[in-house]
C-alpha cells in the first residue's frame, strides 16, 4: 500500500481576464512542475460538492476528506475556534468572526485592511461576561477571529451579523426558528457592547492617527456547536495528518483527530512557506497513511481580484512542487482546488476546478498542462466526493465492492 498526499490549492480555479490577455492565472503562470505532474498523471475537472454549487472551503474540504457536509457540517464557527486553540464545551456556541471597519454605522471594509497587529488586544477587550453568559474572543490570521459563547440554553438557530459585503450596516442577529429567540437577544446585546468598547479602544485610536483602518466592529457568522462526528481513522481507516496554515482547517483536522503539524513561516496567506509545507508533507507520508496540505494564498489573491498576484503566487507554489515528482513509487499525490475564486468575481464561484492524480503506473490520459481548459480534456469528470475513493484505490487501500 502507498501513502496519500492531497494538496488543495485554495480557490485556484479562475476565469480568463484582460489583465492576463484572456488567460486564467493558471494558464499565464510559469508552472513546469505542475505541468510535469499533469503529463505523468490522470487529469480532469472536479465539481466541489456538485455542479454549479458555490461552496465554502469548509464544506468542500469536508467532502474531500470523505465526510458529507449535509450530514456533519456544524457551521464554520467551531472549526475556527478549535483551530485557534480555544476550549469548547458541550453546549457552547462558536462563531467565525472578522474585525471590520465601520463608519457612520456602515461597514466600509469587512476585513479592516487585513490588519493583524493589535488584534489580540482588541480581542481581550471584548472577552467579557454579561449576566449568565461568557464571551471569549481570540484573534487569528490577519483580520480573522473566533468567538465562543458559554451559558444556558444557547441555540445555533440564528443568523449572522456580517452583511457579507461593504456598504451595508451590520445585521441584527435574527433567529432562524423560535428556539433561537433568546440567543439572538443575547448576541445583539453583546455585539452592541463590543461595538462600544472597540469604538474607543487605544489600538483603534492609534490606527486612525496613522491613517490605518480601525477594527471597530466585530462581525460574526457561521454559528455552530461541536458535532458528533467519526474520526478520520474511523471513517477512512487511515492515520491522517495535516499541514495547513488556516486556523479553521486546523480546527477541522483536530476535530477529526488527525495529527496537526505547523511549519515555520506557513502563515495561511500570501508569502507562506510553500516549500516547507510540501517538504513536511513528503516527510510525514513516511509514517502517516494520509497527509492533507492546504495552500491558501491563491484564494486570497482571488478575493482581492488581483490576476497578476494570483499568477505570481501560482509560480511560487509551482517551485515548491519539485519534490513530488520523485515520490510516485511510494505515494499517491492529488493536486486540486477546493473551489474556484475568480478574480473577476472576487468570491467563490460554482465553476469546476482542475484535478490531477499522480503515482507510478497511473493511466496517463495525454494531458500535458495543469489548468482549467487543459485539464477539462482529461478523462475525469468527478465531484469532491469521488476524490477519496480514487486516492484509496490508487494507493491499494480500497475494499472491493461485491465478490
Amino acid at each position: 500500500m502507498k501513502s496519500i498526499i492531497l494538496i488543495v490549492l485554495d480557490g485556484v480555479g479562475d476565469r480568463p481576464g484582460k489583465d492576463l490577455q484572456g488567460r486564467t492565472p493558471l494558464q499565464a503562470a510559469y508552472r513546469p512542475n505542475l505541468n510535469w505532474i499533469a503529463s505523468h498523471g490522470i487529469n480532469g475537472i472536479m465539481h466541489p460538492i456538485s455542479a454549479g454549487i458555490r461552496c465554502g472551503s469548509d464544506t468542500s474540504h469536508m467532502s474531500l476528506l470523505g465526510y458529507d457536509p449535509k450530514v456533519y457540517y456544524p457551521g464554520r464557527g467551531p472549526f475556527e475556534a478549535l483551530g485557534l486553540g480555544m476550549d469548547i464545551q458541550s453546549g457552547d456556541l462558536a462563531f467565525r468572526a472578522n474585525f471590520a471597519t465601520s463608519r457612520d454605522g456602515v461597514i466600509i471594509d469587512r476585513r479592516a485592511g487585513r490588519e493583524n497587529r493589535g488584534n489580540e488586544d482588541l480581542a481581550r477587550s471584548i472577552s467579557i461576561d454579561m449576566g449568565e453568559y461568557r464571551f471569549r474572543v481570540r484573534s487569528g490570521v490577519e483580520h480573522r477571529a473566533a468567538l465562543v459563547v458559554s451559558g444556558p440554553d444557547l441555540s445555533d438557530r440564528i443568523g449572522d451579523s456580517d452583511p457579507h459585503r461593504e456598504g451595508l450596516p451590520p445585521e441584527r442577529i435574527r433567529p432562524t426558528d423560535p428556539s433561537g429567540n433568546r440567543t439572538a437577544d443575547v448576541m445583539n446585546a453583546y455585539l452592541d457592547e463590543a461595538r462600544r468598547i472597540l469604538s474607543d479602544h487605544e489600538v483603534n485610536r492609534e490606527r486612525m492617527k496613522n491613517g490605518r483602518l480601525p477594527g471597530n466592529e466585530l462581525l460574526v457568522r457561521s454559528a455552530g456547536k461541536v458535532p458528533d462526528i467519526p474520526s478520520f481513522w474511523e471513517k477512512n481507516h487511515m492515520k491522517g495528518a495535516c499541514v495547513v496554515g488556516s486556523p479553521w482547517l486546523k480546527g477541522l483536522c483536530r476535530l477529526l483527530k488527525m495529527d496537526v503539524f505547523d511549519v515555520p513561516g506557513a502563515t495561511g496567506t500570501i508569502g507562506s512557506n510553500y516549500s516547507g509545507k510540501i517538504e513536511k508533507a513528503s516527510a510525514l507520508a513516511e509514517n502517516h497513511d494520509f497527509v492533507l496540505v492546504n495552500i491558501k494564498a491563491t484564494d486570497v489573491a482571488g478575493h482581492d481580484g488581483n490576476y497578476l498576484l494570483k499568477r505570481d503566487v501560482i509560480e511560487d507554489i509551482d517551485m515548491a512542487m519539485e519534490p513530488l515528482k520523485s515520490i510516485g513509487d511510494r505515494s499517491v499525490v492529488c493536486i486540486t482546488g477546493d473551489h474556484s475564486t475568480p478574480c473577476s468575481f472576487r468570491d467563490h464561484s460554482g465553476d469546476p476546478v482542475p484535478v490531477v492524480f499522480f503515482t507510478d503506473g497511473v493511466l496517463n490520459d495525454g494531458v500535458h498542462l495543469f489548468d482549467e481548459f487543459s485539464s477539462a480534456k482529461g478523462s475525469l469528470r468527478i465531484t469532491s466526493y469521488n476524490v477519496m475513493d480514487i486516492l484509496m484505490q490508487l494507493a491499494g487501500r480500497s475494499e472491493k465492492f461485491g465478490s
